[in-house]
């Protein structure tokens, strides 16, 4: 078994059609530079790069006084079949949203708590915001 694992785990990577369309690091300003895929449209003017990130990196600061960053992205960029968020973030408030793409969906954390809202299309067509669709 522990040698087919690592097989197995190789031809998972390999088929996976999965791909990174978009990265920042935010590792130095200005924070609407993207490592991959396209740079931000705008961000707060107070927004910057400043240590304290993860492993001893630059992190994505909103500046003082302490405001929303408002990243901005192109959203046609992102309209594709499935869409997979990572974020590592420090906790310094109790309410944020992290990613928001207009009603459809939105993840962030409310009284200390990580929420996910989201629109399903259901089999047959309905709307609904809840899960699951009946």
């Amino acid at each position: 078994m522990k040698r087919i694992l690592p097989f197995i785990l190789l031809l998972i990577a390999f088929s996976s059609k999965a791909q990174i369309i978009s990265q920042f690091t935010w590792d130095t300003n200005p924070v609407t530079k993207a490592a991959v895929g396209p740079n931000a449209l705008s961000s707060s003017a107070k927004a910057t790069s400043s240590t304290g990130g993860l492993n001893g990196t630059n992190g994505l600061n909103p500046g003082t006084p302490s405001t929303d960053v408002n990243l901005t992205l192109d959203g046609s960029y992102y309209n594709v079949p499935g869409l997979e968020i990572s974020l590592n973030f420090k906790r310094e408030e109790s309410e944020a949203s992290f990613f928001r793409r207009g009603s459809n969906f939105d993840f962030g954390m409310f009284g200390g708590n990580l929420y996910a809202n989201f629109k399903l299309t259901c089999q047959y067509g309905c709307y609904r915001k809840e899960y699951p669709c009946s």
